[in-house]
């Protein structure tokens, strides 16, 4: 075995000791990076129970997803990059888009740079070049992309001049270009309802589950009030993940609440995983307006946090999308895509993410007959209603409450045991002891939420634990 005494030579191997160690620490730290590599072999799948997704050894997948519809169409190499890094480094682990999409500016021709004569089987190489660039680039940096062969929307015309033979070809095509890709999940249609091209769009999801040997996640993106499975109430067994999407409060023909959304979905489909694909977006300085109040379908720093807490597995969901008007619309009336990553609201989602990430919420069962959360939970279909759920082996409770409420918990329902409870800011991060909390079994107690949290708004998030005497599970963060 040879010694290194040459100064110059062992200052050299400590610099590449010292790199290869910096490497391998920081792809230690990341353990969703690890999951989802390819080289672990792992998919993704639905749980055994039908309610959210799983890595293919069984670990639980929370969708906490971002909406840059049109990122592979508007977006520069360089911009892709700057804004992909800066999305992980945000703790969102996923990213919705669309491969051909046509909302920013309808009269632009997106059809003739992907494809020969609005033939959806003659493809133009040099555009879906750019396409797999992106999906590449994101799903290279751990992020499930959710993708959609074409936005319905605006292209009516294009999907039922190619029929349903086309439509299912172009399906098939479509998946065997990200097949080895275990990060690609799929959508159809565009944020609109399916017909009358439901016949022509089903084909597309036909191909790409035949590719997939019918194991591939794919939705559906309808119009707001409307999910997935509810535009296709047969229950195709091609659609695997059920969206939702609601704005609220809004018109009247658009007024439902995710909770409201969530739940009906929960309790009609138990076999498919939910996930809230839309809801308001944030605009900014431009058309904030306010701690509660909303204009169309933009919506204050309140109004998306409290959306985005309404619409998670409080209410059955296994993911929620968060969305910035800027970031798929690429620049909007001064607000800049870059101006959007620094969001407060999108600040808040990154909480969020530290919650999830801190509890089994995939065990939480949406407490909708108000067994353990009896009675101040305010409203139903108001915006002061606080949700509540429970988990399976009743050891875990989580509420977020919009407003301050006097909660009535009946603590017998859960199991028996040590309790612990934290008030949980979703505007900070952290975590306070609730004061006076029983720490043995009671049957009632009532619980007043915090007079305002680090935003000057009311909504905070409770959690209760059954610990064993000796354990405290319970972190201030």
């Amino acid at each position: 075995m040879s010694v290194v005494k040459n100064p110059v030579t062992l200052r050299i191997v400590l610099v590449i000791f010292l790199t290869m160690y910096s490497f391998l620490e920081s792809v230690g730290q990341g353990s969703y990076t690890l999951k989802s590599s390819r080289d672990g072999n792992l998919i993704i799948q639905i749980s055994p129970n039908g309610r959210y997704l799983q890595w293919s050894d069984g670990t639980p997948i929370y969708i906490h997803g971002d909406t840059g519809w049109s990122l592979p169409r508007d977006y520069s190499r360089e911009e892709v990059i700057e804004y992909l890094d800066t999305t992980v480094e945000q703790k969102f682990n996923s990213v919705q888009m669309s491969a051909v999409f046509h909302e920013v500016e309808p009269d632009q021709d997106i059809i003739g740079p992907a494809f020969y004569g609005a033939d959806l089987t003659k493809s133009k190489e040099e555009y879906w070049t750019q396409v797999d660039w992106v999906v590449e680039q994101a799903t290279t940096r751990g992020l499930i992309v959710i993708i959609n062969p074409i936005w319905k929307r605006q292209h009516v015309n294009t999907i039922k001049d190619n029929g349903v033979d086309k439509c299912r070809e172009y399906g098939k095509w479509f998946a065997q270009r990200y097949r080895d890709n275990p990060l690609v999940l799929y959508f159809v249609c565009g944020d609109a309802v399916p017909d009358p091209v439901k016949d022509e769009l089903a084909a597309m999801a036909k191909g790409i589950q035949e590719v997939y040997g019918g194991k591939a996640i794919i939705a559906v993106h309808s119009r707001q009030t409307t999910s997935s499975m509810e535009v296709y109430p047969e229950q195709p067994e091609w659609l695997t993940l059920n969206w939702t999407y609601a704005y609220s409060p809004m018109r009247a023909d658009w007024n439902l609440y995710p909770y409201e959304h969530n739940i009906r979905n929960y309790q009609q489909f138990p076999d498919r995983p939910i996930q809230f694909c839309e809801g308001y977006y944030d605009f900014g300085k431009a058309r904030n307006t306010g701690l509660t109040g909303v204009l169309d379908r933009w919506g204050s720093r309140y109004a998306i946090r409290r959306q985005a807490w309404y619409a998670s597995f409080i209410t059955g969901s296994a993911g929620h999308a968060y969305g910035a008007e800027a970031i798929w619309h690429h620049n909007r009336e001064g607000e800049t895509w870059q101006d959007a990553l620094k969001y407060d609201s999108r600040k808040d989602m990154i909480h969020k993410k530290s919650f999830v990430d801190k509890i089994d919420w995939w065990t939480l069962v949406p407490d909708i007959s108000h067994e353990f959360l009896t009675d101040g939970f305010g409203t139903w279909k108001k915006e002061d209603y606080a949700v509540a759920a429970v988990s399976s082996d009743k050891k875990l409770a989580v509420i977020y409450t919009p407003v301050r409420h006097d909660l009535q918990l009946d603590l017998g329902e859960l199991a028996e045991g040590r309790m612990t409870a934290e008030w949980f800011d979703p505007t900070n991060g952290k975590s306070v002891p609730v004061e006076g909390f029983p720490d043995g079994r009671n049957d009632k107690v009532t619980i007043s939420s915090p007079p305002a949290n680090s935003s000057g708004t009311t909504d905070f998030v409770l959690r209760v634990e059954v610990v064993k005497q000796e354990e405290n599970n319970l972190n201030y963060w």
